[in-house]
């Protein structure tokens, strides 16, 4: 990698220029990093899980009964954080 330095009249570093290939590197880097940081966190909770494929069925199904019932579907985050206050209200009553 071979960064070049951008600077102003007065010598202070303002910017860089990169390749593209050097660009693209850095943000696989970056994006690879962040999905570590969330896999971590996620360990780190004490929350139930369901598998994937669980989860997208469920998700499928409730949008399919959604539909047939002429309901807008909610969105996904949306979805997920319904999930997770139920799982609140469950844990705090037992």
């Amino acid at each position: 990698m071979s960064p070049q330095i951008v600077t102003d009249d007065k010598g202070k570093k303002i910017g860089v220029f990169l390749t593209y290939k050097d660009y693209e590197k850095i943000m696989r880097e970056l994006e690879d990093a962040a999905d570590e940081r969330a896999f971590d966190r996620a360990m780190r909770r004490k929350e139930e899980t369901i598998p994937a494929r669980e989860a997208f069925k469920q998700i499928e199904e409730r949008r399919k009964k959604a539909m047939r019932q002429n309901e807008e579907t909610i969105p996904l985050r949306e979805a997920i954080k319904l999930r997770k206050e139920k799982l609140k209200h469950k844990n705090d009553k037992v």
